[in-house]
């Protein structure tokens, strides 16, 4: 299956993060499943958590979800000096008109957000977490 195929979600009775397919009953917006493989069955996931794969990898090769939380290096002109100057960008992955974006939790970089796709960015994303199982990861620092 392509990777911007699958989803990922929490299971309801364990927790455990399941990847797979996703079923949803559109009048029934409390029971979405995800195909599991092993049990060759739908488990049924916490809706408050599925969120999409990006078809993303971040630089050790693990797939981007939304509402994943990464952390990379990103280029900024300082008007100042005329010159670029590298900082840390963390940020939180959504998907917001017709794109994948990312918003910076701390606000530095950006006002709102931006489009994921920017090689530059990319060469040194990484996963630091997600917004279900870190939620501290939110907060402005």
């Amino acid at each position: 299956m392509k990777d911007r195929y699958l989803f990922r979600g929490k299971r309801k009775d364990t927790g455990e993060w399941m990847i797979g397919s996703l079923i949803c009953f559109p009048d029934d917006d409390k029971h979405y499943g995800i195909w599991s493989e092993n049990a060759q069955t739908y488990i049924w996931v916490n809706p408050a958590t599925v969120g999409q794969c990006t078809g993303l990898k971040d630089k050790d090769g693990m797939l981007i979800h939304e509402g994943d939380v990464i952390q990379c290096e990103v280029s900024i002109f300082d008007k100042d000096t005329e010159e670029k100057i590298k900082l840390m960008l963390t940020a939180i992955i959504f998907w917001d008109n017709h794109q994948w974006s990312c918003s910076d939790v701390r606000g530095v970089f950006m006002d709102s957000y931006q489009p994921l796709f920017n090689k530059e960015m990319f060469s040194t994303v990484k996963i630091i977490g997600n917004i279900h199982d870190n939620p501290e990861l939110r907060e402005v620092r």
